[in-house]
């Protein structure tokens, strides 16, 4: 590996792996054999006591800070196959990281991408389980002239059973040996199906990819082989359109028929993609639902632009999902955003789709009806090739759960059934015959609750009245204690000034006297003459002083009550405010417990409408 690659590789792994102490301890550069040299070394030098705990997490701090960033992906793999000891030491956020990082400039062969794409499908344990169930296509291997050579490995086998049975399916022919082979693997129904299927393989195989590989080359053939061959295999849905650009893309970048054709069929029943292929692609509007939530969460301008403008998000996801991203992107740049779904299922469809609704929310925001259109038959793939910004957005900016998903899905459903029940208003006659008894059982369950709740909401009617009663009344007692204390304040107040008056004019009729009393006068007549004059208005004044005195100290005193009283007021409307809007809270919570037995009654109504004809059929209510 270049070292500016393995730098680059390095750079990926300390950014979203490493603790940040190992960042700064991180090697540039490694020599295998001195690792190895020290990892003996050291585990000589180490008690053996303390072997098993220290030794490990010496192992894990080399191996995640040195090794890691350098291995290839397909080294990566083995590593991990290697042995349970190994693997115990390797984290699968460390590989998954360094793979996907990896897969942004694709994969350095169809060898490398076929041994990641195996490990992370099990296709080994896939393999087993089909042959086991479908075992009875072996038995027919030299009668349909077929040799079961013991050299000829068994999946190279079943595939050359399902290449010759869609021949004879083909053969216009009557052929009573054949017949009898078809009649015991096959009913009437299926071989009509697989014959129907053909068809339109037939007319969509010369119409997928026009590059040298298909138009020159064996691709074409390969591929309907392929695809005939999936409608042969026990359980699956036949053919739908979009599976010829998945399984093209297989062939193409597995190198190999039989490799596509296992793989397909891995992701078909392991993946959750068979749903999505089914007659009326079912599936297709419950992950339509979830990837809205999230663009909706995480680009938001897109969403409401989108909404505003009643521009249907059909015209841009349908072309994503049906092929795998397949017809959208080049070919050849299918690794990072396949080895995402291959890795994380659903959550990577999710999160690759918002990655490229993220990159041209600026051409996504200015789009009416038409230039939508126009910019979806454009060449895109040529402007969102570059996966180098793709990583970070990957592993931080969108969060997607399988808990979310699931929660997401049953949503989903519920207004489906929410919609039915609107548009029917719950009569039960327009509702088919295997949905009424669920229907009934709705509907009485809905009536008892919701007797239950206007009782229930009756009685806390009574009880928050009451307390608001409680609450207004004291507030009107509250109101005149104030009014009260306020007219009191006023009077006091006035009381105050005249007081201090009259304090003052003691004080100077006390003055006045004390300065006759040090003046020498000639006539004591006239001494005691002004003398008394003073002492009798000092006199006149101190009667109306006692008055305006005595009034101001019980005042005062009334003051003191009326705050106490105003306190206690205060502390009761205090008191009823707080039960007033615990009671408010405790009623909105029964409302929400409401809601949510609704809502539970809808799920469970769902859940059982999942089990009718027309559900089956049309995958809708």
């Amino acid at each position: 590996m270049e070292t500016k690659n393995s730098d680059n590789k390095l750079n990926i792994f300390q950014k979203y792996y490493l603790p940040q102490k190992a960042k700064e301890t991180t090697h540039k550069k490694i020599d295998y054999l001195d690792f190895s040299s020290f990892l003996s070394t050291s585990i000589k030098e180490q008690p053996k006591e303390e072997i098993n705990i220290s030794m490990s997490n010496l192992f894990k701090k080399i191996f995640y800070n040195s090794i890691i960033p350098y291995l290839t992906p397909s080294d990566l793999i083995s590593f991990k196959m290697c042995n349970k000891i190994t693997n115990s030491f390797i984290s699968p956020k460390a590989i998954n990281i360094c793979i996907l990082s990896s897969s942004t400039k694709n994969f350095k062969s169809s060898k490398e991408r076929s041994l990641i794409w195996n490990h992370y499908l099990n296709i080994k344990k896939f393999k087993s389980k089909l042959f086991e169930e479908d075992s009875i296509k072996f038995k027919y291997c030299q009668d349909i002239n077929i040799n079961d050579d013991k050299d000829k490995e068994k999946d190279i086998l079943y595939f050359d059973v399902a290449v010759k049975l869609t021949e004879m399916i083909k053969n216009e022919k009557e052929n009573d040996k054949e017949k009898e082979i078809l009649k015991n693997i096959f009913s009437d129904d299926t071989i009509k199906s697989i014959q129907k299927s053909i068809e339109f393989i037939r007319r969509d195989v010369d119409r997928t990819y026009y590059i040298d590989y298909f138009t020159k080359g064996e691709g074409r053939n390969e591929l309907k082989r392929v695809l005939e061959s999936m409608c042969t295999v026990k359980g699956n849905i036949g053919y739908c359109q979009g599976m010829n650009f998945i399984v093209g893309a297989l062939i193409y970048l597995l190198k190999s028929e039989i490799d596509g054709f296992y793989m397909f069929n891995c992701m078909l029943n392991s993946y959750e993609l068979n749903s999505l292929f089914e007659y009326n692609t079912p599936d297709y509007n419950t992950r339509v639902f979830q990837l809205n939530y999230y663009v909706k969460k995480y680009i938001p301008q897109v969403f409401h632009h989108f909404k505003k403008n009643n521009l249907s998000f059909d015209l841009v996801y349908s072309g994503w999902l049906l092929t795998l991203f397949s017809n959208y992107y080049d070919i050849e740049k299918l690794d990072f955003p396949w080895t995402c779904f291959i890795i994380d299922k659903w959550k990577g469809i999710i999160k690759v789709c918002l990655i490229i609704i993220y990159d041209l929310k600026n051409e996504f925001i200015k789009c009416d009806l038409e230039s939508l259109t126009s910019l979806l038959k454009e060449n895109t793939n040529k402007k969102n090739t570059n996966f180098s910004n793709s990583i970070d957005l990957y592993k931080n900016k969108f969060k997607v759960t399988n808990k979310q998903l699931r929660h997401l899905k049953n949503e989903y459903y519920a207004d489906l059934v929410k919609k039915k029940l609107e548009e029917t208003n719950t009569e039960v006659d327009k509702w088919e015959e295997d949905q009424r008894q669920p229907l009934l059982e709705y509907l009485k369950e809905k009536r008892n609750v919701e007797i239950n709740v206007s009782k229930d909401i009756e009685t806390y009617k009574k009880l928050n009245e009451e307390c608001v009663q409680k609450y207004l009344l004291n507030l009107k007692k509250y109101d005149q204690l104030m009014s009260q204390v306020s007219s009191l304040k006023r009077r006091i107040n006035e009381l105050a000034s005249i007081k201090y008056d009259y304090e003052e004019l003691f004080e100077y009729y006390k003055n006045a006297i004390k300065k006759l009393d040090n003046n020498n006068y000639d006539n004591n007549q006239q001494k005691e003459f002004k003398r008394n004059l003073i002492e009798n208005e000092k006199n006149n004044l101190l009667e109306k002083y006692l008055e305006i005195k005595d009034e101001f100290i019980v005042k005062n005193e009334l003051l003191y009550k009326q705050c106490d009283a105003i306190d206690k007021i205060r502390t009761e409307i205090k008191k009823n405010e707080n039960e007033k809007n615990k009671r408010r809270q405790l009623m909105q919570d029964y409302i929400f417990l409401y809601e949510k037995k609704q809502d539970d009654l809808i799920k469970k109504l769902s859940d059982k409408l999942k089990l009718s004809s027309i559900f089956k059929k049309t995958n809708k209510f």
